[in-house]
């Protein structure tokens, strides 16, 4: 990016940048999602599952309640007419399967998190085998 790209108050999005809002509150999803993916330019939106439907937070991993699953239905809908791939994270493969049957478009496996805590036990099972 160009010293004027990076000062100016708008920039030109186009060739390898994707611009992909992240959706975390209820009231978004909800009352938003088809004013959010029908913005010019918007590629993509991703729904984050890091927390459970408390405070608010969209959680596909935990949708189990009928509101949750009517909302992420909604969502899902709304971006398949709109041709706009909603994408969401997963704690694991099976999760991620779950995610791209139910609709989801672009699946992340495993967060940060995840991975590396899963790695530390995998290792330090290693280490404690004689």
């Amino acid at each position: 990016m160009s010293a004027t790209a990076a000062s100016s108050p708008t920039l030109a999005v186009g060739g390898d940048v994707l611009v992909i809002p992240q959706i975390e509150y209820l009231d978004a999803a909800a009352n938003s999602i088809e004013e959010i993916l029908a913005v010019p330019g918007v590629d993509a939106a991703f729904v984050h599952s890091g927390r459970p439907w408390s405070n608010g937070r969209v959680s596909p991993a935990t949708a189990r309640d009928r509101a949750s699953s009517d909302v992420l239905g909604h969502m899902l809908h709304i971006s398949h007419r709109l041709a706009v791939p909603l994408g969401t994270d997963s704690v694991d493969g099976s999760a991620a399967r779950m995610a791209v049957r139910n609709g989801f478009r672009m699946v992340a496996v495993g967060s940060d998190v995840d991975v590396l805590s899963a790695a530390a036990a995998d290792q330090l099972r290693l280490a404690q085998t004689h």
